[in-house]
């Protein structure tokens, strides 16, 4: 699956060159009730959350970091915590990114921050009250070249 970006209209100084910016689109991320191109991808239970049970064979969704763009009745469920037990706030320094050289078309800088969380679904025998997303893992991958490789462009 291919996530859709949009071209953000600041240009940033990164290691010397100046860059384009693309975020993720936000409806890259709706169901498909907001968004039926979706439908293609089983985008059916979830706002905010890649359904990725099929290719995972279990009720796997990928979000971006602390549930950000999730439905809300979902995202309340769960709050995330730093180690001094204070509440993490999403900011825009967690969206995933790419800056690119435009005249080369060079990615210069990229920045990919998502999160895997499995569903579980409300069940009688461990008398859950609702379903539940449950974060498994974070992950925050950069990728920046240093002056010295963007001097061999």
């Amino acid at each position: 699956r291919t996530i859709p970006s949009s071209y953000s209209s600041t240009q940033v100084k990164s290691t010397g060159l100046t860059t384009m910016t693309y975020w993720t689109q936000d409806s890259a991320f709706y169901d498909k009730g907001q968004c039926p191109d979706n439908a293609k991808y089983y985008q059916d239970k979830y706002t905010g959350a890649f359904n990725y049970t099929k290719a995972q064979q279990a009720p796997v969704f990928i979000t971006n970091l602390l549930f950000n763009q999730l439905n809300q009745s979902v995202s309340d469920q769960i709050v995330f915590l730093n180690s001094d037990g204070q509440v993490v706030q999403y900011t825009d320094d967690l969206r995933s990114s790419i800056e690119i050289e435009p005249r080369s078309g060079i990615p210069v800088n990229l920045v990919v921050n998502l999160q895997t969380n499995v569903d579980i679904s409300s069940d009688n025998l461990f008398a859950t009250r609702s379903s539940l997303m449950c974060p498994l893992f974070m992950l925050r991958r950069t990728m920046q070249l240093n002056s010295t490789q963007v001097h061999h462009f």
